[in-house]
């Protein structure tokens, strides 16, 4: 780290970036392990996986289970980047539990497009973290085949995208600035079989995103509206998840930059790379000092600190470590930079990290879960990829994958 880094950091009484993620990491491995000695046992039930924290009688924070939910592939995702981080083949066993409970030919699965989040960030971590645990390469990359195929039903050459919400006799196709994140299982898939048609699938939901979603200034709508039959637009807006109808969801924007750039590593398209850098640069720009973002960018007093939102900086963390390693230059070192300035914030900024009552590593999710002190489980995975992407600090990208989800060198 650069030593103007640490000087502001310094003055903003951060701890430095290294602390900041060694201290992250501690904290990931001593309460994970708690985890799945708690889920474990001979009547461990792997189909039922935390999606989010809610309040205990006593006071503290647990996390509250279930099944068939659009988070079901987080929690196996961070035990797979523990086991990465680790060597612990704990944490890699129990990572395989949990994925293998999950299967797209379940009923959750039929008739939505979170497939990409489901089981790229299970099955797709387990190809690239599994083999020294046992699992079986061929029957993940079917599953991941398998969910692509999914996915592929709910593209619609009419509108040019795939569909998010409703089913295919709705008269309204619907679309959410999320569904970029899922394009990533058309990519893998398309690179694996040589189906170029997944690809292309993609390449226009990726192309249509930018070209509605992304307004003048760089900033975002969360969902935008369409005529299913004939790919009409009605109206885009970020109500519902956002403030306001013309203001900027912090976390769907953090979807958007993470999703373009993910785009980028599989595609190589200047438009992809420059669409990454335009949310990067709107982020920095409205973003709180220390870049830990409220739940809405264009949120005002008095809703400040109780809404500030370690997912959607979390998730922009994580893209922001990618995004430095195909940036060149001063943009290189930005990015970088402010993927770091995130991770010490959540250290250093109060209520960010949950506290010893809680059994997460973040808090501050209140827009989901309703309290200042809980948290979602995609908070926590992309945090985990984050400290994952900080250790291997992301020289190089490759365009095609191989045997391995998200790319031999890609480590993303």
């Amino acid at each position: 780290m650069a030593a103007a880094t640490k000087k502001s950091a310094e003055k903003r009484n951060l701890l430095a970036p290294e602390s900041a993620i060694k201290l992250l990491f501690a904290h990931a491995r001593r309460r994970y392990a708690k985890l799945i000695d708690t889920y474990g046992g001979s009547r461990a039930d792997f189909t039922q996986v935390p999606y989010h924290t809610v309040r205990t009688p006593i006071g503290g924070f647990q996390w509250a289970r279930g099944q068939g939910s659009w988070r079901s592939g987080f929690f196996p995702g961070v035990l797979w980047y523990l086991h990465a981080l680790t060597g612990d083949s704990t944490f890699g066993r129990s990572a395989a539990s949990f994925t293998e409970a999950l299967s797209p030919k379940d009923k959750w699965w039929q008739h939505t497009h979170d497939v990409g989040f489901v089981f790229g960030c299970s099955y797709g971590n387990g190809l690239r973290f599994g083999t020294d645990v046992g699992i079986n390469a061929t029957l993940y990359s079917s599953e991941l085949e398998a969910a692509a195929a999914k996915l592929a039903q709910r593209f619609s050459r009419v509108v040019g995208m795939t569909r998010s919400w409703g089913s295919s006799s709705s008269f309204q196709f619907t679309v959410i600035i999320d569904n970029m994140m899922n394009l990533e299982l058309m990519y893998w898939v398309a690179n694996r079989t040589s189906n170029s048609t997944l690809a292309e699938m993609a390449d226009s939901h990726a192309r249509k995103t930018a070209a509605i979603w992304i307004r003048p200034d760089g900033s975002t709508s969360h969902v935008c509206h369409f005529v299913a039959a004939s790919g009409v637009l009605r109206i885009c807006t970020a109500h519902g998840q956002g403030w306001l109808a013309n203001t900027t969801w912090a976390r769907g924007h953090s979807w958007g930059l993470y999703g373009f750039t993910m785009a980028y590593r599989y595609r190589r398209h200047s438009w992809l790379l420059a669409t990454a850098q335009r949310l990067a640069d709107y982020y920095l720009l409205v973003a709180p000092p220390g870049l830990v973002a409220y739940w809405d960018h264009q949120l005002a007093p008095p809703f400040l600190q109780e809404w500030k939102d370690t997912s959607s900086s979390a998730i922009a963390a994580s893209a922001f470590l990618e995004l430095s390693s195909h940036s060149v230059g001063a943009a290189r070192r930005r990015y970088h930079d402010a993927a770091h300035q995130i991770l010490a914030s959540f250290v250093s900024e109060p209520g960010l990290l949950a506290n010893a009552s809680s059994q997460a590593l973040l808090a501050s999710n209140m827009h989901d879960c309703g309290a200042v002190e809980c948290t979602m489980m995609e908070s926590e995975y992309y945090l985990m990829e984050a400290l994952y992407r900080s250790q291997r600090e992301f020289q190089q990208f490759t365009r095609r994958t191989s045997s391995s989800y998200k790319g031999r060198n890609s480590d993303a």
